[in-house]
């Protein structure tokens, strides 16, 4: 009886064709929701946060926002001092030693998200240039054994005449 039943539900299975492999698929999905999510976080930071702050209460607003704009830098020989208060933090202060630039560019987010549409780009030109070819040769080979001889001949000889017409067109 058991026997029966698990052929019955052969019947029922729902088959889906994936048209690209086992590692391609969650590497493509993991990648473009980490992009996607680390280009949302930039965004939320840089556009509706504070992207930068200054420790200087006295400081104009114009001076925060070219900063932002342009670079700013730490001191080298500012980097090993202990703080004592002449310091706000390590590798800021008075003088005018080696530079190490700190640049920020505010296009960041937007290289992510066409990283993310490249990702997604090849996914989706794939299904449109398969067009619904493999689907289709697998359903023809399933329905197969349910089909008479003389049907079954004609299938695969128009199968591999699909075959031959289109090698080497991938």
């Amino acid at each position: 009886m058991f026997n029966l039943l698990g052929h019955l539900s052969k019947l029922f299975k729902l088959r889906t064709v994936h048209i690209d492999g086992k590692v391609f698929r969650p590497h493509r999905g993991i990648t473009v929701a980490f992009l996607m999510a680390f280009c949302m976080l930039l965004t939320a930071i840089e556009y509706v946060g504070t992207p930068i702050e200054c420790y200087c209460p006295t400081l104009p607003e114009s001076v925060v926002n070219f900063c932002w704009v342009e670079s700013t830098f730490s001191l080298r020989s500012l980097f090993n001092v202990s703080y004592n208060g002449s310091v706000a933090y390590l590798g800021a202060g008075p003088g005018r030693g080696g530079r190490k630039y700190r640049t920020y560019y505010q296009w960041v987010c937007f290289l992510m998200f066409a990283q993310a549409l490249c990702f997604y780009a090849q996914r989706w030109l794939w299904k449109v240039w398969e067009g619904g070819k493999v689907p289709a040769i697998l359903d023809a080979l399933n329905i197969r054994s349910a089909i008479t001889h003389d049907r079954a001949d004609l299938l695969r000889s128009q199968m591999v005449d699909f075959l031959v017409v289109n090698m080497n067109h991938n």
